[in-house]
């Protein structure tokens, strides 16, 4: 099978996916064709012999396919709730161990903070609160984790260089200094909200996108890499005064202050890994400015 955009074979994984989604006649030989983003698998427009238009994700991830049928339970969850992200119409594991997700192609573009209906994303977000069924292991968990001096967050800034390592001591000092937090657990959790995964209609209808991570623990998670965007960024004041409040009303302000904590240091993490920083790289001030923004 091949990629009808640029008639290149399909990689591995998608070709695995499609023929488990072959039993479905509709779908025994679809159109294929990659659509911008999706970083892990990629994102796949397929178009079924009666014309239906979907989109299907793959993933390999470890986690991912460990939560699979909890994450597949979850959305449906949302979906019930009137959460605005596109339900899903297939979803499970290859034999070979592909992880799949196959939904409904969402009409729209990016937004920006001077376009995004903000109160209406904000209202979208109370609708995660206690969906999630009790689990073993929660976004909540790995919150908590990620600022420790044994995570694997902060020995990426330890080894980086001496300005990502002052990074990992500031957000040490910080979380310490905050003291031991509680947070929830039976929120839905995105896992990455950011403006990169909402699409937005002519109408101003937000749908969230690229859920397939989602899993239980406290929804002010997503506030927090809300947050830090926004600041990140250069949004608006307003637009990040108005996440804080959401925030801090989901965990208190303590809480809330940690996890923007975890979230700078989550994505510096994610960023050297992927390119170096240098003594005065602008992420590394970026950053810090935002973990210190709550003070």
């Amino acid at each position: 099978m091949i990629d009808g955009a640029n008639r290149d074979p399909l990689p591995p994984a998608v070709a695995d996916a499609l023929a488990h989604l072959s039993a479905d006649d509709d779908l025994a030989c679809p159109d294929v064709r990659r659509l911008p983003g999706g970083l892990q698998g990629g994102v796949w427009l397929l178009e079924s012999a009666s014309g239906r238009r979907l989109v299907l994700k793959t993933s390999t991830g470890e986690q991912l396919l460990a939560r699979r049928n909890e994450t597949t339970a979850l959305v449906n969850a949302l979906v019930r709730h009137g959460y605005p992200t596109p339900p899903w119409a297939y979803s499970g594991i290859t034999a070979t161990g592909v992880g799949y997700v196959v939904m409904g192609v969402v009409e729209g573009s990016t937004p920006t903070w001077e376009t995004l209906d903000l109160p209406r994303l904000l209202d979208a977000i109370e609708l995660q609160a206690g969906v999630a069924e009790p689990s073993a292991s929660t976004w909540s968990d790995y919150a908590l984790a990620v600022v420790s001096e044994d995570s694997d967050a902060i020995r990426t800034l330890r080894q980086a260089g001496d300005a990502t390592s002052a990074v990992a001591d500031e957000a040490l000092d910080l979380v310490d200094r905050l003291g031991p937090i509680t947070l929830p657990r039976r929120d839905a959790v995105h896992g990455d909200m950011g403006l990169g995964n909402l699409l937005v209609d002519p109408t101003g209808q937000i749908s969230v996108i690229d859920i397939d991570a989602c899993g239980p623990g406290t929804r002010a998670i997503d506030h927090a890499w809300l947050y830090r965007e926004a600041i990140t960024e250069s949004a608006p004041g307003s637009v990040a005064r108005m996440i804080r409040r959401s925030g801090e009303s989901a965990v208190g302000a303590d809480a809330f202050r940690s996890l923007v904590t975890v979230a700078c240091c989550e994505l510096l993490a994610f960023q050297v890994r992927r390119r170096p920083a240098s003594t005065r790289d602008p992420r590394i001030e970026a950053l810090r400015t935002c973990m210190g923004s709550l003070g």
